[in-house]
């Protein structure tokens, strides 16, 4: 589903049940509604240059904080147990954790969640800042992708 028409449709469940939401849930939902809207506006209005600016500046942001926890703790962990997972030979809790974030990352950067580190990798680097990805986060992505469950489950 395109990002646009998801956007429609969360905002319109919004607007629909959030004035009656228990209690407990009214402000997390008050500010989810409140972000849906500025995200609507932004794609479908003619935002100002300073909107824009700052728009493209935290995403920017946001995908330099992806290139760090990557070439950082990811990276790291793999080494630490051998690889090709965090957890060493087999997928552990964390690893389904970090699979789930890697794979929407991917598709955030455009790609197809079954594309190969050869494609991934590239795009990845460019999107967060240029600097070198280490091997084992290419060998990383493509055990994931080769793995039954991740085709089955199209994880992403």
């Amino acid at each position: 589903m395109n990002p646009y028409r998801k956007s429609t449709i969360t905002h319109t469940v919004l607007v629909r049940y959030a004035p009656d939401a228990p209690e407990e849930f009214k402000e997390f939902l008050q500010k989810k509604q409140q972000g849906n809207k500025q995200f609507l506006e932004f794609y479908t209005g003619e935002p100002d240059g300073a909107t824009k600016k700052q728009h493209f500046e935290a995403t920017q942001s946001m995908w330099k904080s992806a290139g760090v926890f990557i070439r950082g703790p990811v990276t790291q962990a793999i080494y630490k147990s051998g690889g090709p997972f965090i957890a060493g030979s087999k997928p552990s809790e964390a690893d389904y954790h970090v699979i789930t974030w890697f794979a929407r990352t991917v598709t955030n950067a455009g790609l197809e969640p079954g594309s190969s580190s050869s494609t991934v990798i590239p795009k990845i680097k460019e999107l967060t800042g240029g600097h070198e990805i280490d091997p084992v986060i290419g060998k990383y992505w493509d055990a994931w992708v080769a793995r039954d469950s991740f085709k089955k489950l199209n994880l992403h």
